[in-house]
């Protein structure tokens, strides 16, 4: 490092520093930082965030404009009357911290460019023409694409200032993809490892992360233990599976756990797993979050020696942690954010018993968890088949069967429902009893809506043909003087404003534009959503989600989440949104002094 003190070096300008005295209450506590010291974070990027006291912070952001590290140290002792080689010598293992972590980087590196999109919607890579982004990190981006046969496919795509290790990781993954095929696991379409951004396609499999379906479940009041219990055994099985393939993950977290409508699990992004047996691809580093490492693995990073050789009982305990998280929705401890203290943590912290979680005691799956996350690996089960045998072992309490006769209501009251609204019904047929009659929030569009939502979640056609039913309905009521409005005062265009999502004809277009596009009526559904793009021009006071600009920028990403096709019109519109409201927001103060934001949504 002595040797660079007069490299030019660069704050990317994506990184945010960020006063800890304005974060949240229960972020503070996990940083432990003092009211004046400032969190560094770059997003999209795979560190941590970091800690630095407001001194640093100052020289910091010098490094905003390009800089040697003599320089900015000179610039900010004339700035602040102080001995520049006094400020040197107590701001060099700092600003080497800094460097060596990759927040600080040379200002002709690649990496010192802001983190951006590189592939854009309709490019094409290898057979494959991009749809939409899926995710995108500092290191590797995924996006949704569509093969000429008209398949989708999941495709990662290296950027450029990791070529050379994402080639690796990528052909690793590829390699452990063609042994596994399909097994618990992405089904390998296509390749190029040897081009100047190397890819690779998989098999597209939709679905959501295991942590979302447990808060679901969790907040839904049905069969909960049930639903939990099964959600946790079918993913131990799909580790099992893939142990049992002789493979094991290497980076177990909830974003790298996929589960569909069905319940199906699928594992995803193979960069760093290995091969247990002699016809391994090149051994990967060990790596993953903080969150899920297994004792051991953190005290080798704590103590700053090698990393201990991945195992089946490593991988187990980060499987158990997952677990623990889906089932109570907090990590089995109450990690610190500053990395020395986390990885102490999990070395020497106990789990904590769901009752000191605020959830249910639960004591035969809690013995499981104890277990599968015992410091000692030898005191774990002996393989995660094991484990996944133990979780389905595990009894539901005896007061969980009450609930099978509330669920029997429950679908007695939809089926009741469903039927007063179909089609031909008195509702359908004379009109509603209540106005605004054709809203998402009072009338015609939002029954559309809940029916297109039965309709997706049960795959019953003549559910989504209900909900076009209503959306016709909708439209043919719309020249009626109480459509949106009413005359009693109580739902006025003053008081939601000309074009809320969730009262106005916005609403009733996006919701139209869904259906359409779940019936395959793709010319229709971009009608729709040109539509909505035109009304949303009529100027409006609001900002929030429920009445202003906020709730346009919700309608506008659940069309384009949902449809296939680019649709410019309808994307330019969403990024106008967007940009005024940034630009209405970072104009204001803290929300808590500032008096013009009335809605806080």
């Amino acid at each position: 490092m002595t040797a660079e003190l007069n490299r030019v070096f660069v704050l990317p300008s994506d990184v945010l520093l960020i006063p800890v005295g304005e974060l949240g209450q229960s972020t503070r506590d996990r940083l432990n930082g003092e009211s004046g010291d400032v969190a560094i974070s770059r997003p999209l990027s795979r560190r941590p965030s970091s800690i630095v006291d407001a001194n640093a912070a100052g020289l910091l952001t010098l490094f905003r404009t390009p800089s040697t590290v003599v320089d900015a140290i000179l610039q900010y002792s004339r700035a602040n009357s102080l001995d520049a080689r006094v400020v040197l010598q107590s701001a060099f293992p700092l600003v080497e911290r800094l460097v060596r972590e990759g927040v600080l980087l040379p200002s002709d590196d690649e990496r010192a460019k802001a983190i951006e999109e590189s592939v854009m919607r309709g490019d094409t890579i290898g057979d494959f023409t991009v749809v939409d982004r899926v995710q995108m990190l500092e290191d590797v981006e995924i996006h949704r694409a569509r093969a000429v046969s008209g398949q989708f496919v999941a495709l990662k795509i290296a950027r450029a200032a990791y070529v050379d290790r994402l080639r690796r990781a990528l052909g690793r993954e590829a390699a452990i993809l063609q042994r596994l095929n399909a097994r618990a696991a992405p089904r390998l379409v296509a390749e190029d490892l040897a081009s100047a951004r190397p890819w690779i396609a998989l098999e597209w499999c939709a679905g959501v992360s295991p942590t979302r379906v447990g808060h679901e479940i969790r907040t839904s009041g049905i069969d909960v233990q049930t639903e939990l219990l099964g959600l946790c055994g079918r993913i131990a099985q799909a580790y099992a599976n893939l142990h049992e393939a002789g493979v094991l993950h290497g980076d177990v977290h909830d974003r790298n756990v996929l589960v569909d409508k069905h319940g199906q699990v699928t594992l995803l992004d193979f960069g760093i797993s290995v091969v247990v047996d002699d016809a391994a691809p090149a051994s990967a580093p060990r790596g993953g979050i903080p969150e899920f490492y297994d004792p051991q693995f953190a005290e080798a990073q704590w103590a700053g020696t090698p990393a201990p050789v991945l195992d089946a009982a490593a991988e187990q305990y980060s499987v158990a942690a997952l677990l623990y998280l889906i089932v109570v929705g907090h990590s089995y401890c109450t990690l610190s954010m500053r990395r020395e203290e986390a990885l102490r943590q999990i070395v020497e912290m106990a789990p904590l018993s769901f009752a000191e979680q605020g959830a249910a005691e639960w004591p035969a799956l809690e013995r499981v968890m104890q277990r599968a996350l015992s410091k000692a690996p030898a005191e774990r089960y002996g393989s995660m088949r094991a484990l996944a045998d133990a979780i389905g072992a595990v009894a539901v309490p005896v007061k969980e069967t009450v609930t099978l006769s509330r669920q029997h209501d429950r679908q007695r009251f939809t089926s009741a429902l469903c039927e007063r609204l179909e089609p031909g019904g008195p509702l359908f047929s004379h009109g509603l009893p209540a106005v605004p009659l054709c809203s998402v929030n009072n009338g015609a569009a939002g029954i559309a809506y809940a029916f297109y939502r039965m309709a997706a979640a049960r795959g019953d056609a003549r559910l989504l043909a209900c909900a076009d039913a209503w959306t016709a309905r909708a439209r043919a009521w719309m020249s009626e003087p109480e459509a949106w409005y009413t005359r009693d005062g109580l739902v006025t265009k003053r008081q939601v404003g000309p074009n809320a999502l969730y009262h106005s004809a916005t609403g009733l277009y996006c919701v139209e534009a869904l259906i359409a596009l779940a019936s395959g009526d793709h010319v229709r559904a971009e009608g729709c959503s040109n539509e909505f793009v035109v009304a949303t021009r009529e100027r409006t006071p609001h900002l929030d989600i429920t009445l202003g600009k906020a709730g346009l920028v919700v309608g506008t990403l659940l069309m384009l989440e949902a449809s296939p096709d680019a649709w410019p019109t309808l994307r330019k519109r969403g990024k106008e949104l967007v940009g005024f409201l940034e630009r209405r927001l970072r104009s204001w103060g803290p929300v808590s002094d500032e008096r013009a934001l009335r809605y806080l949504g």
